[in-house]
């Protein structure tokens, strides 16, 4: 997006750093014109994944009379809804495969792939003919589109928040995150939007046949748009440095041992120890002796080590040295995703299950989805204000369980033919606390991991919770009030947000003692706390585009994690 530098001081830099330079150069002094296209590319495509998740559970009927013909209605809803959690299931291990590339190849790349894989087979389903036309090949090919749609979900949201902080501009990670949040929101609203639309617009015949298929077909438009500012998106700047510093290590080993400096482009990807710091202090060593005779500053061990490291799997690297932030994070999303799944899955259906009509419920959930999305944005940006998110945290999970119990409580007293104002109100008010909820969960993600295992352990922290959690929760909830006991029945989805806020709560609670950095939106840069010392100024330059080739002078190839 920004233009490509010049200046050829930069490249004057051993073993190819400038290129990484003057590329970083270029990340982090990203115009207001350019920042703003990029939260654009990252949103439309986070937006259409919530757009189709409601399109297709919005069009249901229409869907199963076209690809579950049956004479058993509860056989075809079975096979409807079976479909429709195929989605949820392959999340995680979507988030596994696009974590380990937005982690060893690029960001850019990941969100490239999960946009394509996920608008693609949109559009494709409403391209597909009919059970009628194909036979049971149709239904097939709608299962195999809605799996490799849930492998792209797994990855797409979880790499886009994390983008959008690390290339923010320091002060904005809060609102750089949660504008992403805010982009779901947008794609619910356009989705429930474009079924009220085509529903009110078309008769019930023609929705069957073709009305269904026009606002899958119109996702074209949008990935279009997106793929295009997406293919011209820079990598963050903490890549592009991590990057670097392999490059100089392995030129540095090269050089000592008489040989010649290898090419940038031919360079591995980033080798840092999974604690954070470089290599040379994951072995051991003093960066500033034993010094290669390229000067780069690196020790011999480190640049051998880096080589190893370079071939580490980040799962295995997450797993191994990341676990506790990974129960962490995936058990502090406890409440919101129970509770977004509550209030706008199974809320709706008991409501027309008590005789509220189908319009009805539809527009009380798009006011109630305004709440939402207002809450989220209003939470970055009391986020980068230096609100303590572990204890907002924790203060709504407490308050959440509250409001869902007075929720149960108003609408159980609603009569068939009655006013909807009081179970109004209280959805507004539970979907907005939910978007608090929401909004809490990117700082905690983008703090509780480095950066060489950032994507792969928010994708499958979150993911994890949204699959386990929210995809379970219409059922539990369904299953705790058909238990027989009357208290659950009246009060069972409560039950359900009592059991997942409580685990929130302790989870933050827990968070705030192991995980303190996650308190805080700004609590530290994404990367420059990695840099060695006298490193920081030149990249909290970098960072904030007032760079300069003095500056690029001073960043050393060197890494500590002890700051």
């Amino acid at each position: 997006m920004a233009r490509k530098s010049r200046a050829s001081p930069q490249r004057q830099l051993g073993s190819g750093a400038g290129d990484g330079v003057c590329a970083a150069q270029r990340s982090a002094g990203l115009s207001r014109r350019d920042h703003t296209l990029v939260i654009v590319g990252l949103g439309l495509g986070t937006m259409i994944e919530w757009y189709d998740f409601q399109l297709y559970s919005g069009l249901s009927n229409a869907i199963s009379s076209q690809f579950f013909p049956t004479g058993d209605p509860v056989l075809q809803s079975l096979s409807f809804w079976g479909v429709f959690a195929l989605a949820f299931v392959t999340r995680p291990v979507g988030a596994i495969i696009f974590g380990h590339v937005g982690d060893r190849i690029g960001r850019r790349i990941s969100l490239l792939v999960s946009i394509a894989a996920m608008a693609l087979p949109t559009v494709i389903i409403g391209c597909l003919p009919s059970y009628q036309v194909m036979g049971l090949a149709a239904p097939v090919l709608l299962a195999l589109l809605r799996v490799i749609q849930g492998l792209a979900i797994g990855g797409e949201y979880g790499t886009a928040v994390v983008y959008a902080a690390e290339i923010a501009p320091p002060g904005w990670e809060g609102r750089h995150s949660t504008f992403i949040v805010a982009w779901c929101q947008a794609g619910l609203l356009l989705g429930e939007a474009m079924v009220m639309l085509v529903v009110a617009v078309c008769a019930p015949q023609q929705l069957d046949l073709w009305g269904w298929r026009i606002p899958f077909l119109l996702v074209i438009i949008s990935f279009t748009l997106a793929l295009l500012l997406r293919l011209n998106m820079p990598e963050p700047l903490e890549i592009i440095a991590r990057a670097r510093l392999a490059a100089s290590a392995n030129a540095g080993a090269e050089g000592a041992e008489g040989g010649t400096l290898t090419p940038a482009a031919a360079q591995p990807r980033p080798a840092i120890a999974a604690n954070g710091a470089s290599a040379g202090s994951a072995a051991g060593g003093d960066a500033d002796t034993s010094k290669l005779s390229n000067g780069s500053g690196l020790t011999m061990a480190a640049a051998s080590l880096a080589a190893k490291l370079s071939h580490r799997v980040p799962l295995g690297m997450l797993l191994r040295h990341h676990l506790l932030a990974l129960a962490l994070f995936a058990l502090v999303a406890f409440y919101a995703q129970a509770s977004v799944y509550m209030v706008a899955s199974w809320l709706p259906k008991h409501l027309r299950d008590l005789g509220v009509p189908n319009l009805t419920t539809q527009v009380m959930y798009l006011t109630a989805l305004v709440a939402k999305l207002s809450a989220v944005l209003a939470t970055g940006w009391a986020a980068d204000r230096g609100l303590p998110i572990c204890w907002a945290g924790a203060v709504n999970g407490v308050v959440g369980i509250g409001l869902n119990f007075a929720s149960a409580a108003v609408v159980n007293s609603y009569k068939p033919g009655g006013s909807v104002a009081g179970a109004w109100v209280m959805q507004v008010v539970l979907l907005g606390w939910t978007g608090f909820a929401l909004a809490l969960l990117p700082t905690v993600g983008c703090n509780a991991f480095p950066p060489e295992v950032r994507a792969s352990g928010y994708n499958l922290g979150y993911s994890l919770t949204s699959g386990l959690v929210g995809g379970l929760t219409p059922l539990a909830v369904t299953g705790i009030r058909a238990s027989g006991s009357a208290a659950a029945a009246a009060y069972g989805s409560a039950f359900w947000t009592l059991a997942a806020g409580s685990v929130s709560v302790l989870a933050y609670v827990a968070t705030l003692h192991y995980l303190p950095v996650c308190n805080r939106a700004a609590a530290q840069p994404l990367f420059s706390e990695q840099l060695h010392p006298k490193d920081r100024v030149a990249a909290s330059q970098l960072r904030s585009g007032s760079f300069s080739p003095a500056g690029a002078a001073a960043l050393s190839p060197r890494v500590s994690g002890a700051g």
